[in-house]
């Protein structure tokens, strides 16, 4: 609780929920140091927050936190070993209770919270879908180069990885990861990391020609202009001026069916209409003035 609100002492401006995401933060800080996981940063240190949501550094713990719980559960898989249930479903209702009482007010929380022992089967479906989730990743999220069913083979192919990004340092795994010392876990951890950069640049390559193909047909439409290139309309800037460019569209669309509806109400339904002279009012439906 005390690093909780160290850092909701932050000099920031918050807005609705930001103090329930920096309560998390203290939360995720405690569970890395407790699991001996090195924090990227202390918790004291001063994260603006301000300017653009989109860099969130507020959520800078809490990413590193799931990564790893995300690369613990990497060991076991590698090890074949079971996961602890938690508690099952009991324990994940259980745990979005907390999460109502972390990041909603009192009142809001406990109408939730009722609703929610009202009928707690509707959470159920949520829950299978972690633990389907969670087989998926038991399957596929694991070291895909181990020739044997060994362990020592995952650690052979835990060094292959690394020495490809010149890490060639001597080192040795325990195939119980609770007794592995700390230097070990981290470089079992630079495995990992490192798996996932590779899983991401197989797929990459693998898309590049397609993705260069399809870029082409684009270019060939002539609906480009000269400075949109295939990195500038990945970017937020080119996002933000399409976005602008289709609201401005949007309101003159407005603008002119509204005026078509006006034009269209004096020539036509206005009671003194002919008033106006035919050929007046045939001008004005063909030039919309």
């Amino acid at each position: 609780m005390r690093l909780a609100r160290s850092l909701i002492r932050f000099h920031v401006t918050i807005w609705p929920k930001l103090a329930a995401l920096v309560f998390e933060q203290g939360i995720s800080h405690t569970s890395m140091k407790t699991s001996s996981h090195r924090c990227p940063f202390g918790i004291n240190i001063k994260l603006s927050v301000g300017g653009t949501s989109s860099n969130r550094p507020w959520q800078a713990f809490q990413k590193q936190w799931k990564r790893w719980e995300m690369f613990r559960r990497w060991q076991r898989d590698n090890r074949d070993l079971e996961d602890d249930d938690g508690g099952g479903f009991p324990a994940y209702l259980e745990a979005r209770k907390r999460y109502f009482r972390r990041c909603f007010s009192e009142r809001v929380a406990e109408k939730k919270i009722a609703d929610f022992e009202a009928n707690p089967s509707s959470y159920k479906k949520s829950w299978e879908y972690q633990q389907e989730k969670r087989q998926w990743q038991r399957h596929y999220c694991r070291e895909s180069s181990v020739p044997g069913p060994e362990f020592s083979d995952y650690v052979d192919a835990v060094k292959r990885r690394l020495a490809r990004y010149s890490f060639t340092r001597p080192f040795e795994l325990n195939q119980d990861p609770k007794q592995q010392g700390k230097l070990e876990t981290w470089i079992e951890y630079l495995g990992f990391e490192c798996w996932w950069l590779d899983l991401f640049t197989r797929a990459i390559e693998r898309r590049q020609k397609h993705h260069d193909e399809e870029w082409q047909k684009l270019k060939d439409t002539g609906v480009l202009r000269p400075d949109e290139t295939a990195e500038y309309v990945r970017t937020v800037e080119c996002g933000i001026r399409c976005q602008t460019e289709e609201d401005q569209a949007s309101a003159a669309v407005e603008r002119s069916e509204e005026n078509a509806r006006r034009i269209y109400d004096k020539t036509q339904l206005y009671p003194h209409r002919l008033r106006i002279a035919r050929a007046e009012r045939r001008r004005m439906l063909r030039q919309g003035t």
